[in-house]
């Protein structure tokens, strides 16, 4: 999600990201993280599935630039691949601006994934922030880069 470039665009684009809902496809329903936030659902799902740990991350408009939805496609199948690849486990879902200025973002719930891990794949997929949080812990914002300065 990202605002018109300009003036106080890195202030909107790190707000931008604090007031999205991120709509996690879990067995048993959907499910809203928040950054900052605790979820118990959260909570709850990852001991069922015995995993501590989470990130959220998504392969579509790098950078916070709009593509195609056909180049957007081939991002999130690679993610996919890539996600295969190394083995891990993840969940399908959506980022989502309740603003409505910016589209749904098809992302990926990967669990036991590290932090660091996560954030250099999210930094070769030309994403800006992730995901990232511990069962028991508030959702975390997690800069690719450093973070937006305040406006």
């Amino acid at each position: 999600m990202t605002p018109d470039p300009g003036a106080g665009a890195d202030a909107r684009l790190a707000a931008a990201y604090r007031a999205a809902r991120y709509r996690v496809d879990a067995p048993g329903g959907e499910l809203v993280l928040r950054v900052g936030r605790r979820s118990r659902r959260l909570d709850a799902l990852l001991a069922a599935l015995g995993a501590r740990r989470f990130a959220w991350l998504t392969a579509v408009n790098p950078g916070s630039r709009r593509l195609s939805e056909r180049d957007n496609a081939r991002r999130l199948a690679h993610l996919d691949a890539e996600i295969a690849r190394r083995g891990w486990r993840a969940l399908p879902g959506a980022s989502h601006d309740p603003q409505g200025h910016w589209p749904d973002e098809p992302s990926r719930l990967l669990l036991d994934v590290d932090a660091e891990t996560a954030r250099a794949l999210a930094r070769q997929l030309g994403q800006n922030a992730l995901l990232v949080g511990s069962c028991g812990e508030p959702v975390r914002l997690l800069w690719v880069a450093a973070p937006p300065r305040a406006g």
